[in-house]
This record gives C-alpha cells, structure tokens and sequence, in this order.
C-alpha cells in the first residue's frame, strides 16, 4: 500500500508555505479535467490547456494546476495519470495570489502498488498479470490473432484464454473508471468559488472510498 503525505493537501493551499514545495508529497487524484477558458489567466501562470487536478490525502484535498507540458502523461492507460492514481508531485512551484488555485505542477512520478499485482506471481515470469503489466505499460504493441482452437500446447491454450480474460475485464475496468470520473467531475464542479464551505468529512470520505474503487479496479485488471 502506497502512503499518501499526511496534511499534503491543507499545505499545499496554503501560499506560506514554501517548504511543501520541495517535499515531494504524495497524493492520490480524484477528479482530472482541461482548465476552463474562463480560468486562463496568464498574469497567474494558469495557460491554456493545463489541466486542474482534484488530489486528496485522505485527510483534506486541493485544487493544483497541472502543466499542459504534461499533456502525453495524461490518460486511461495504466501507465500515465488517470483517475484513482497516485502521484508524488516532484516539481511544484507557487501560484500568484488569487482563487481556488496556489500550486502548479510541473513534474510528477506515478507511485505503483506492486503488493497486489505482484501477488501470486513469484519469480515467474511467464505468470499472466506480470506479463499483463508489461504489455499495459510497452508504448507500441504488436497485436496477434490467435485461435486458441488451432494451438496442439495445452499450456499455450491455457495462457491465451487468461489474456483474454485479462483483455475483457480490462475494458471493464475502463468503463467503470471513466463513469467514476463524470462522478467526481459533478462532485468538484461544486467545490469551484462560491461553495467556500467545500465538501463535509462524509462527502470527502465518500469520495476517497470511489477513489479507492478506482484503485481497486485497476488492481482487478492487472490480475
């Protein structure tokens, strides 16, 4: 179980506080959208196409602006930021004063929970989720169409039919993550200037526990 940064989120809206800056915290994301056009603002350094992240410490959350320079690391797949990741923010710098807004990232580091997919596994290197995982994050896969029907090798019938089984409940983890993030997506809208109050200790809570669905389903399709 990767450890989120206690108080992350509280120190990093505070603009007097410089030293959260350079301590890498630890948070997980809850809600990942384009920065609105009415946002832009360059005086602040919010640019057009920068994304605003929604990140949590299981204790509180914050609002952080995540550079458009970013952009590539950004999506579905399991290897780059979606919804329900973890993320060290290595390069984080302050935001001039104004709403909603203090940090800006520009650099992160995706944290891996290997505990679950590595359960099981061994030092085999020809179990099913280790190979899964390799195939997830490899930028360019050749993809084969085989007949499992065709294969004389029991093993090799027995592996195909597991990655396509990983395959299927993939696509059902995808599913599931991008209905999680219209959710989220609501949740946040409401949290925008003019709802100063924020979310109460039983709404945070609820949104760390689909967070946590998140996590959870990823971890379901790397098996």
């Amino acid at each position: 179980m990767v450890a989120l940064t206690p108080n992350a989120c509280v120190r990093l809206r505070a603009s007097s506080d410089v030293k959260i800056l350079s301590e890498m915290p630890v948070v997980r994301v809850l809600v990942v959208q384009r920065i609105g056009d009415q946002e832009v603002n360059a005086a602040r350094n919010i640019l057009k196409d920068d994304f605003t992240v929604f990140v949590t410490d299981n204790e509180s959350y914050a609002h952080i602006v995540l550079s458009n320079a970013l952009t590539s690391r950004i999506g579905e797949e399991d290897w780059k930021l979606h919804v329900g990741s973890i993320v060290k923010l290595t390069d984080l710098i302050r935001l001039p004063e104004g709403p909603l807004y203090q940090v800006k990232a520009t650099g992160f580091a995706l944290e891996w929970d290997m505990s679950n997919a590595m359960s099981g596994a061994g030092d085999n290197h020809d179990s099913p989720p280790l190979m899964a995982m390799e195939i997830s994050r490899s930028s360019s896969v050749m993809t084969i169409d085989l007949d499992p029907e065709s294969m004389t090798d029991p093993w090799a019938r027995s592996l195909l039919a597991q990655v396509d089984q990983l395959a299927a409940e993939r696509d059902s983890e995808r599913k599931r993550r991008r209905l999680l993030e219209r959710v989220l997506a609501d949740v946040c809208r409401d949290l925008q200037p003019g709802h100063a109050q924020g979310l109460g200790p039983n709404a945070l809570d609820a949104l760390v526990q689909l967070a946590d669905f998140a996590g959870a389903a990823g971890a379901e399709g790397a098996h």
